[in-house]
């Protein structure tokens, strides 16, 4: 645990301990917040599909979401 002394900030750090490199049956990336996602499923990387300000039709509704963003 850390906290900036300027701004009062917490932080906490971690090591990576996914270990050997798969594969994995999943492996996730878990921060408690809206960037929690799958980084490999049934032993297959799980290419990011991001979810940004200027790709306006995916915050319209999720209907309009790609087969690889609702998977």
């Amino acid at each position: 645990h850390f906290i900036h002394k300027a701004s009062g900030r917490k932080f906490f750090a971690m090591k990576n301990c996914a270990g050997g490199g798969g594969p994995y049956a999943a492996l996730y990336d878990l921060k408690g917040c809206a960037d929690d996602k799958t980084l490999e499923l049934n032993g297959e990387a799980i290419k990011a599909v991001h979810k940004r300000v200027w790709y306006a039709h995916m915050w319209v509704s999720k209907c309009l979401w790609s087969k690889e963003r609702t998977a």
